[in-house]
């Protein structure tokens, strides 16, 4: 028996502030089409280099000049740990909350963060909505709101995550009964189910069918998942077994 999954991208320092409980929702752009509560396995991307320098044609080096193409000079990243690019733990989605935005490029534009409330018999009708206003910049302290400290954000993250404009939506997942894992587990041991599209895939070889014969088969050991090879930029639809 097959359940659906998501398993999402994060950057190290969100992780870390979800490993230590801090983080109990995320801020996504979009959801996924399930219903809650649902499981989450938390991909831990790999750290940015941090940029320190850049050494330029004519610049002195230790008493040497430098000719030659710009030389970008980086140190890791101080949330660069052992764990990046490896499945850490899982949580558990139990609600999805629903948040607009209306950023302007200008400070001395009024923006606000706002969280929508709708009718559970006409969830579709824009018009049966209502909203909360939760910050806004004209507030004495625009990061002084509950929701900005349960996902471990500033007014200023919000923004530049989501990006300017008006009544911009988004999502907060909310994450509960999270279990970091002992050993991480590698990316190959987690898979979206087969989309059947064989001419097309990986997996799809000549395989010896007797001593002297070949035909084209699935060598795909997983099957019917197919194995993740890319963690996603978001998130993804992934299977999980019921028995897990």
């Amino acid at each position: 028996m097959k359940e659906k999954a998501i398993l999402l991208s994060i950057q190290p320092k969100w992780c870390g502030l979800i490993a230590n409980g801090k983080k109990t929702i995320e801020v996504r752009k979009t959801r996924p089409k399930i219903e809650t509560p649902f499981k989450c396995y938390i991909y831990q991307s790999k750290s940015k280099d941090q940029l320190m320098d850049v050494m330029k044609d004519g610049d002195e080096n230790y008493g040497v000049i430098y000719h030659g193409k710009p030389v970008f000079i980086k140190t890791s990243s101080k949330y660069s740990n052992p764990c990046e690019q490896k499945v850490i733990g899982e949580f558990i989605c139990d609600s999805i909350s629903e948040y607009e935005a209306e950023f302007c490029k200008e400070d001395n534009v009024y923006q606000d963060i706002r969280q929508i409330f709708r009718d559970d018999d006409f969830p579709d009708d824009d018009d049966r909505r209502d909203f909360e206003i939760l910050t806004s910049n004209e507030a004495d302290n625009p990061d002084d709101c509950e929701f900005l400290h349960s996902c471990r954000m500033t007014f200023d993250d919000v923004k530049a995550y989501i990006g300017e404009g008006f009544c911009k939506t988004f999502w907060g997942w909310h994450i509960s009964n999270l279990k970091i894992y002992k050993k991480p587990k590698a990316l190959s041991e987690f898979g979206a189910l087969c989309d059947e599209d064989c001419p097309n895939c990986e997996f799809w070889k000549y395989d010896m069918v007797n001593q002297h014969e070949r035909d084209m088969d699935c060598t795909n050991s997983s099957y019917p998942l197919r194995p993740l090879k890319r963690p996603p930029q978001s998130w993804c639809y992934v299977e999980v077994s019921g028995n897990e």
